[in-house]
């Protein structure tokens, strides 16, 4: 029974740090300078007679050909000069023409990224559902659940498929946009990216959820042979 308080003990630690991460994330998003400028932005497109189109954020620029081209400082003599590049760049296109202009490819691009951040957001959902079937399972001296071990492989896989999707959703947008930088000093990449972070989290994931499964099998054999 000591035990059984000392694990339900623990998993009320994992309800409290869940939910101060989801509260502080919402904290910080709301107040950040990112929400505020997005948020003016959509007050802007939204108004009377502004014509534009919903710009376009964090495009890549491509540093390996751009290099350091943009000059920031320059001293007294002249013996020191400053140059600075660029890693990402925001896009906002806005006139009359715009009219004109048929965004299909960037919509499906923003789409697809949509897509990405409410697999993103299901994560979270699913972390949550973990935790009570974690609670139910330490309830009844059960600490693998088939139904945890299922949601942990599905945790591992949203997150390979959300990243996925975000990158082709960059992919197009960035395709899209970097028409309108020809001629400038900015030359967006066009490459397919790959964030590799997310998709070996995944991994990882899928790798502890099938540590769990070989767990839950052997405690599953045991039973039955005792």
């Amino acid at each position: 029974m000591k035990s059984q308080s000392k694990i339900l003990k623990r998993i009320d630690a994992l309800y409290i740090i869940f939910f101060l991460i989801v509260s502080v994330s919402l904290v910080v998003g709301l107040t950040g300078i990112d929400f505020r400028a997005g948020f003016n932005e959509g007050f802007e497109h939204g108004m009377p007679g502004k014509q534009m189109l919903s710009p376009f954020v964090e495009l890549k620029n491509d540093i390996s050909v751009t290099g350091y081209n943009i000059p920031v400082y320059t001293n007294a003599d002249g013996s020191v000069v400053g140059m600075a590049r660029t890693n990402t760049i925001d896009l906002r296109l806005e006139g009359p023409g715009t009219a004109r202009l048929s965004p299909v490819a960037s919509t499906w691009g923003m789409m697809i990224m949509t897509l990405a951040m409410l697999l993103y957001l299901g994560v979270f959902v699913v972390m949550l559902v973990i935790l009570v079937e974690l609670r139910k399972s330490a309830r009844t001296n059960n600490v693998f659940s088939r139904n945890a071990i299922t949601l942990t492989r599905m945790i591992g896989a949203m997150l390979i498929t959300a990243s996925i999707l975000g990158d082709t959703g960059n992919y197009i947008r960035n395709n899209y946009a970097a028409r309108f930088f020809e001629g400038s000093d900015f030359v967006i990449a066009n490459g397919f990216p790959i964030t590799f972070k997310e998709i070996i989290m995944g991994v990882v994931v899928l790798f502890i959820a099938e540590i769990f499964a070989i767990g839950y099998d052997l405690t599953e054999e045991q039973k039955l042979t005792i």
